[in-house]
């Protein structure tokens, strides 16, 4: 095995020369990791849960490279064997391959720091990757998008909690407010305080930023390390309390168009930089309680800047960039077919309902507010009964699903999306296929909804499922289409439901029988 090449003590083109080993391999790194931050742009990143991430991914990698280029001149460079480098480059790449054949970004992400850490021992050594510490890697965690079934246990109880404290202190000043869940009723004003003011995802940034600010101190005490991470709770609560107040009143005494235009979009940043700054005099007051233990003597300075040759990074190149085009690869698929047109095809009359113009508005599809509706055919309609009643359909045909984000989307994220609550959900048979039954309200709108979501011939899957499908179907070189089925009624009591769903599912079978074949075959194949 060769040994690292020493920088070039020539500037310029030499000097440059001798970084292109290094720089390659970064390159291909990036190569392999953009559709993965393309996806992240596209989808996490803009919803204001997530809208930070591109901050946290330039301060990491800043972070990264700091410590790196520390580490360099503090460890002399000394090649790790190549078993310890194939095995953790082999642990992140396989990682990576997951993620993205799941169309999973998360796991992707959680790939990233081993890779890192992968590549620092391959281009230093041992001595350089302890150099360089562990927080570096433990700060990219913060960009893995942490999913909602593990964020929502933590949202409702602080949307919760806002909420009252909210009504409280309105109450006190003097304002008549009223409250049901996580909705004020601030004079002729209803407001639905979102899971972005519920501050768990502020709190995940001010947790990063709050711990960044620590480690940049240099050796504080483990008091004041301990006490500061732990104040970040309630800091972030109080900075999204003064947020919900303040939307609060500008729209009482300004109106929508003033509390819910710009400033209510604004006002996040305002929260963040706010409770950043709230965290400068809660370290001066533990200053005085914990005051910093002397520090340690320097590391030692002044090793060679050791850096990788062509030989050595060849393999690893190669290695780096077959796995992205073999991720990027797509199966040539055949050309799309003509198919029934479900607007013109699905039927007026079914069984005792007849088609009728107008009728409530729906929910629509989509998890994120202001958020397109794209899909290659929809169909919303209403269906009125002999007793006056009112059914709505929802029909929405994705062609091509190749992963999560072209999926038809699921109730379960449209109507909370909205502003809906779940009060029940449970799976259930209908038209001869699994569905799952769903009874909502928002505000003093109640809604009983009974839908099947389809994956190719897979119905109702769960997520992890979902992804495990799409991937089975992505490396046989297909790409299966997605389909919603949505009928939902309004009610006017909860104990109304279970009779509702009956109706419901009754319906969506009558309609599928009454379909011509083709489109019995696009709804239920």
């Amino acid at each position: 095995m060769s040994s690292p090449a020493a920088l070039p003590t020539k500037r310029g083109a030499a000097a440059l020369q001798g970084y292109l080993p290094l720089l390659a391999v970064a390159g291909a790194a990036a190569v392999l990791y953009a559709p993965t931050l393309a996806a992240l742009a596209a989808g996490h990143w803009q919803m204001p849960a997530h809208s930070h991430g591109p901050v946290l991914l330039i301060a990491a990698l800043a972070l990264f490279a700091l410590s790196w280029h520390r580490a360099a001149v503090q460890a002399e460079a000394a090649p790790a064997p190549w078993p310890r480098v194939a095995l953790l480059l082999g642990a992140a790449l396989a990682l990576h391959a997951l993620g993205a054949l799941s169309s999973t970004v998360q796991i992707s992400m959680l790939a990233l720091p081993p890779l890192l850490a992968g590549l620092t021992l391959w281009a230093g050594g041992p001595a350089r990757l302890r150099a360089q510490g562990r927080f570096p890697y433990v700060f990219l965690l913060f960009l893995v998008p942490w999913p909602v079934w593990m964020t929502d246990p933590l949202t409702q109880p602080l949307k919760l909690l806002i909420s009252g404290c909210a009504e409280h202190l309105l109450h006190g000043l003097g304002y008549a407010v009223a409250r049901d869940g996580v909705v004020l009723q601030l004079g002729a004003y209803q407001l639905h305080v979102a899971d972005a003011c519920s501050g768990i995802h502020s709190l995940f940034m001010l947790e990063a930023f709050g711990l960044l600010y620590i480690h940049l101190l240099r050796q504080p005490s483990a008091l004041r390390q301990a006490a500061l991470a732990a104040l970040i709770l309630p800091i972030s609560f109080t900075a999204n309390l003064l947020r919900v107040l303040a939307l609060a009143l500008l729209t009482y005494h300004g109106g929508s168009a003033l509390g819910q235009g710009v400033l209510h979009e604004g006002s996040g940043l305002l929260l963040f930089a706010l409770a950043l700054l709230m965290l400068a005099p809660v370290d001066a007051l533990l200053r005085r309680v914990a005051p910093s233990p002397p520090a340690r003597p320097p590391l030692r300075k002044g090793a060679t800047l050791a850096l990788p040759d062509w030989r050595r990074t060849a393999p690893l190149l190669a290695v780096l960039l077959a796995l992205a085009a073999w991720l990027q690869h797509r199966p040539n698929l055949p050309e799309l077919v003509p198919m029934a047109d479900l607007q013109q095809t699905l039927p007026a009359q079914v069984g005792g309902w007849r088609l009728v113009a107008g009728g409530p508005d729906q929910v629509v599809l989509t998890t994120m507010p202001g958020e397109a509706e794209a899909y290659d055919q929809q169909v919303v309609r209403t269906y009125a009964d002999t007793q006056g009643r009112l059914l709505m359909l929802n029909i929405a045909l994705v062609r091509r699903a190749a992963d999560l984000s072209d999926l038809a989307h699921d109730p379960l994220g449209c109507y909370p999306a909205q502003g809906f609550q779940i009060l029940d959900s449970a799976p259930a048979a209908m038209a001869g296929v699994d569905g799952r039954r769903l009874l909502a309200r928002r505000s003093a709108r109640l809604e009983a909804v009974s839908y099947w979501l389809r994956s190719g011939n897979h119905y109702n899957m769960g997520t992890t499922a979902t992804r495990m499908h799409l991937m089975h179907e992505r490396l046989a070189g297909r790409v299966p289409d997605s389909l919603l089925a949505r009928a939902s009624l309004i009610l006017r009591h909860p104990d109304d439901a279970a009779q509702a769903h009956a109706v419901l599912e009754d319906f969506l079978a009558a309609l599928v029988a009454a379909s011509p074949p083709a489109t019995r075959a696009l709804l239920r194949p």
